[in-house]
């Protein structure tokens, strides 16, 4: 008689681990436009301290 029941622990350790590797692929495709998020930023910021010091 062999035993049949699921190994529980391996089936939610595989969950997890493609769980982490979903995040890992989205966030792995956010950060182009988390990029270029910051540098539009930081040109805004610059422009607006550049308008500033010349008044």
């Amino acid at each position: 008689m062999s035993d049949k029941t699921p190994d529980w622990n391996a089936i939610a350790e595989g969950s997890a681990l493609t769980a982490l590797e979903v995040k890992a692929e989205n966030f792995a495709q956010s950060v182009p436009d988390l990029t270029d998020s910051l540098k539009t930023l930081a040109r805004d910021i610059r422009a607006a301290l550049e308008g500033a010091a010349d008044e």
